[in-house]
């Protein structure tokens, strides 16, 4: 089994075992769908497939509105592309929008801008957001809104893990919730990463207080963590993933949307 601590160490130098499995997974991906991520049309195109949802009624409401706002050129190449994404299997998500940044940074300013809204617009059709489409979109944004905007914050002092427990608990929750269905499992897994963080007295956060508008917010004060007191967090994240031994796409996924959010991108990693 992968060791999901070991690549938190590893942020910002990813190590050889990490780029070759990337390289055997998008090996695994059909040629078609390799050669047309790795261009600017190609690149919103598979985006744009990966974002539709399974349910017909809000895919035709996505579709509507890419026929209206999306370039034609790239619907067509989402048509065409459409069928073998539908089919690919969950794991090969990650690899597809790590190839799919560098493409998109070569869009133009205006086109960008038409991509993000049409971006959060396939996200937002269902009125609601699951945490697989949040940490999607959380990924690609913040590896590219620096890209085309000038983000300038205004100066805060870094702050510690101790001075934001709320927020603490609120990834610890969504991150349990991310890999773990069954109600007990996913409070053991909770209460581990806590542990391993030295905290007590964290509250395991009800599904229906989770809402994405409220883990943006907290993500943003955790951004001001200190280096080694994000290591912490991210850690603790990891004790979570592997507590049932088993590490699943989608908590790779949100792992890598915390970790991004946290100017801390993680290197990509083989699933057991």
């Amino acid at each position: 089994m992968a060791d999901v601590a070991s690549a938190i160490d590893d942020i910002g130098n990813p190590t050889q075992q990490s780029i070759a499995y990337a390289r055997t997974l998008i090996s695994e991906l059909p040629p078609v769908i390799t050669d047309a991520v790795r261009t600017p049309y190609g690149a919103r195109a598979v985006i744009y497939s990966l974002l539709l949802d399974p349910d017909p009624d809000v895919r035709r409401r996505q579709l509507k509105h890419l026929q209206t706002h999306a370039d034609l050129d790239v619907l067509a190449l989402m048509q065409k592309l459409k069928p073998e994404i539908d089919d690919l299997d969950i794991k090969f998500r990650l690899p597809l929008i790590d190839i799919a940044i560098p493409a998109l940074r070569q869009l133009s300013l205006p086109q960008y801008k038409v991509f993000r809204k049409n971006l959060v617009e396939l996200v937002q059709a269902d009125s609601r957001v699951s945490l697989l489409e949040w940490a999607l979109q959380k990924i690609l944004l913040s590896h590219l809104n620096g890209q085309f905007f000038k983000l300038t914050d205004p100066y805060l002092p870094p702050c510690s893990l101790n001075q934001l427990r709320k927020e603490t608990g609120m990834i610890l929750s969504a991150m349990a919730y991310a890999g773990h269905k069954n109600q007990i499992q996913t409070e053991e897994a909770f209460f581990a990463a806590e542990k391993s963080m030295g905290f007590r007295g964290l509250s395991l956060l009800t599904t229906n207080k989770l809402k994405v508008s409220d883990l943006d917010q907290s993500l943003q004060k955790l951004a001001r963590l200190k280096p080694l007191d994000k290591q912490l967090l991210l850690k603790a994240c990891a004790t979570s993933i592997v507590y049932d031994q088993i590490i699943s796409p989608t908590e790779m996924e949100v792992l890598r949307a915390f970790s991004g959010a946290l100017n801390c991108p993680m290197p990509p990693l083989a699933l057991g």
